[in-house]
C-alpha cells in the first residue's frame, strides 16, 4: 500500500530522535496487530474548552485557554479557581446528561481521519479515562457518584461512528498511566497509540518500546523523544497512522497484514 505523506509530515518523521518508524518498534522483534489505540479527550474530542466554560459559569471567572500549559490545570497556581473548585466543577460536569461528557464536540476532521484509518485495514479502539460509578475522590475519599459519564461517553462515540462496536472497542482505564501496560497484555500487541498526554507518549517510546503519535496541544509543545511523533498539524493524523502500519507490514511484523475495506 502506498501512502500520501506530506513534506511537513516527512520532516516530522525524520526529526524524531533515533527514529520513529519502524525502527523503534522493530528493535523488539514483536508480532503486532493492525490496531491503533486512540485516547479520547484531546485527540478525538475537545474536553478543555467546554469544561472550562462550565467551570467559569460555576464560579464567575474567565479562563484564557492560551495560557493553560499543564496537563492537570488544577495544579496551576495561575488558574482563577482553586484545586477544590476544580474538583467540584469536574464532578458537576461529569454528572450532566446535557452539556457534560456526552456533549463534547469532535475535533474538526477527526471522523473522516478515523474512517480513512479503518478503511486502510487498521482497527481503531478508544481507551480513555472517564469517571465511573465507583470512583472515589482521592482527597476526600468520598464516592463521586458520576457513573453517568461512562454511559453518555459510549453513546457519544456511537453517534460519531468512531468504532464499529462501542462495547468491545471502547475501554475505560483508571488512568493515563494504565494504558500502556494494558496494551502490553493484549494477545497481539497494538504497536501505536495516539495521545495528547506528553508523559504517556514518552513512556510509550522509552519504557514500553511502542510508538506514539502526539497531537499538538499548548501543554505538549517542544516534546522530543524516540518513538514519539509530534504532529505539527492534525491534518497529518490519518496519513501518519497509515504510513506507520504500511511500513510495519513491509517489515513483516504485522500479523495478518492490512485488510483494506471494500468501498
Amino acid at each position: 500500500m502506498k501512502t500520501n505523506v506530506s513534506a511537513r509530515l516527512a520532516r516530522s518523521i525524520k526529526n524524531v530522535p533515533n527514529g520513529w518508524l519502524p525502527e523503534n518498534v522493530l528493535a523488539h522483534r514483536e508480532e503486532f496487530s493492525a490496531k491503533v489505540i486512540f485516547d479520547l479527550h484531546g485527540p478525538v474530542l475537545d474536553f478543555m474548552t467546554p469544561f472550562y466554560a462550565h467551570a467559569g459559569k460555576m464560579f464567575g471567572v474567565k479562563f484564557d485557554m492560551r495560557k493553560i500549559r499543564y496537563w492537570y490545570p488544577q495544579y496551576d497556581k495561575t488558574m482563577p479557581i482553586t484545586p477544590q473548585q476544580y474538583r467540584e466543577a469536574f464532578a458537576d460536569f461529569a454528572r450532566r446528561t446535557k452539556d457534560g461528557f456526552g456533549s463534547l464536540p469532535a475535533r474538526p476532521g477527526i471522523q473522516q481521519a478515523i474512517k480513512q484509518i479503518r478503511n486502510a485495514g487498521i482497527d481503531v479502539e478508544i481507551w480513555t479515562c472517564v469517571p465511573g460509578a465507583l470512583d472515589v475522590d482521592r482527597d476526600t475519599q468520598h464516592n463521586t457518584g458520576v457513573g453517568i459519564a461512562q454511559d453518555v461517553t459510549r453513546k457519544l462515540i456511537d453517534r460519531l461512528g468512531l468504532v464499529d462496536d462501542v462495547m468491545t472497542k471502547v475501554r475505560f482505564c483508571d488512568s493515563a498511566d494504565a494504558k500502556l501496560p494494558l496494551m502490553r497484555r493484549e494477545p497481539l500487541l497494538p504497536p501505536l497509540i495516539v495521545e495528547d498526554h506528553p508523559k504517556t507518549c514518552v513512556d510509550a517510546g522509552v519504557i514500553h518500546g511502542l510508538a506514539a503519535i502526539m497531537v499538538p496541544e499548548p501543554y505538549n509543545l517542544n516534546v522530543t523523544c524516540p518513538g514519539v511523533l509530534p504532529l505539527k498539524d492534525r491534518a497529518d493524523l490519518a496519513p501518519a497512522v497509515i504510513h506507520f502500519f504500511t511500513e510495519l507490514e513491509k517489515a513483516g511484523c504485522l500479523v495478518g497484514g492490512l485488510r483494506k475495506k471494500k468501498r
